[in-house]
């Protein structure tokens, strides 16, 4: 297995610890868990909702991996009386000790949106925000190192970073190997991507989020299981060059046997020999 297969759970579905125990049980590694309301920044530690998540996966077979925070529409975050850039730093801070007494490996965020919306007099211009999302991850980088847990930015909600050469610059501004990319393949992504960002991006890419589409061959419009899209291996073909050493993510309801069987034909193979992307 060149990296592995993660299935994703939503805190919001009362049934995914029995999701997540199901994925496992299907061979994926472990989950990313998505968080739908973010904790508070002036949490030292995690709630007891967060004690509960620890104790409703504390057994052998279902682990969480990385966690996902996504913002409701027009929620904020952070303090408003924190700066963008404080709120931004103390907020991650705190997802980074969650995630480390989870287990988790990684937390997954959308800075700009963040940013945008926590902003004291109204969203800032596109250059300031990217300004305050590389003062804050420059200090957020050291936090990172000390919980060996990394942060990864996916600007899909709020639509920064357009081009892989924009990413590639924003990510080595910070300069960090605990600071890097997700990227999306599949249906239903809402961005263009492609095999030239993983050569624009190479090892600055942590996170490959699937969106594969329902596959009705064999079973029905129901039958839950997904395929992979016609570009998925061109983009594992770059991925195995590029020497990636992240998670794949899957973003797909319905069966996860079915699915790691059908996804796992392109995304579990053995690594080919390659250059590493720089």
């Amino acid at each position: 297995m060149f990296a592995p297969l993660i299935w994703q759970v939503a805190l919001d579905d009362s049934a995914w610890p029995q999701s997540a125990e199901r994925a496992v049980e299907a061979g994926f590694a472990g989950v990313e868990l998505v968080i739908p309301r973010p904790w508070s920044d002036a949490a030292a530690a995690p709630d007891p909702s967060w004690q509960s998540m620890i104790e409703a996966l504390n057994g052998p077979r279902a682990r969480i991996l990385s966690l996902r925070v996504e913002l409701s529409e027009g929620e904020s975050s952070m303090a408003a009386e924190s700066s963008p850039v404080d709120g931004l730093i103390r907020w991650t801070t705190a997802g980074l000790d969650a995630a480390r007494q989870l287990g988790a490996a990684a937390i997954v965020i959308d800075p700009f949106a963040l940013i945008r919306q926590s902003w004291p007099t109204g969203g800032p211009d596109h250059d300031l925000t990217i300004r305050t999302a590389i003062e804050a991850l420059s200090e957020l980088r050291f936090e990172a190192q000390r919980r060996a847990t990394r942060i990864v930015i996916d600007p899909v909600a709020s639509r920064f970073l357009g081009s892989p050469s924009a990413a590639r610059t924003f990510v080595d501004r910070i300069n960090s190997p605990w600071v890097g990319m997700a990227l999306h393949a599949g249906a239903g992504r809402g961005m263009t991507w492609g095999d030239e960002w993983v050569r624009a991006l190479g090892r600055r890419i942590f996170h490959v989020c699937l969106s594969p589409v329902p596959d009705a061959s064999g079973g029905g419009s129901n039958s839950g299981t997904s395929k992979p899209m016609g570009d998925d291996m061109e983009i594992a073909n770059a991925l195995r060059e590029a020497r990636f050493s992240g998670q794949v993510v899957v973003r797909a309801k319905g069966d996860p046997q079915g699915s790691y069987r059908s996804l796992s034909r392109i995304w579990s193979c053995p690594q080919d020999s390659g250059t590493s992307a720089n």
